[in-house]
């Protein structure tokens, strides 16, 4: 299961860039007529859509198993050595 929250954060960073799902995650949520990056974060070339095109899907899927595998992954480093805490932040 993945959080719709977390579905926008997680593909908005695979598309975008990672930093705004840090400085601003609520934006993901909201219009951009309002300011917000909601259409890139859950639409198809930042416009909205009924429908996720069989290969926009397919990307979200590989969005979220990319950022699974680092999430273990990280936090197994944070495990080894606490210096390696920083990586999940990333």
């Amino acid at each position: 299961m993945v959080r719709l929250e977390d579905l926008a954060k997680i593909r908005y960073a695979f598309l975008y860039e990672p930093t705004l799902i840090h400085a601003k995650p609520r934006g993901l949520c909201t219009l951009d007529e309002d300011g917000g990056e909601y259409e890139k974060a859950f639409g198809e070339n930042g416009e909205l859509v009924e429908v996720w095109s069989p290969e926009t899907f397919r990307q979200a899927v590989l969005a979220i198993a990319l950022y699974s595998e680092l999430d273990e992954r990280t936090k197994q480093l944070a495990k080894q050595n606490l210096d390696n805490r920083f990586h999940r932040r990333l």
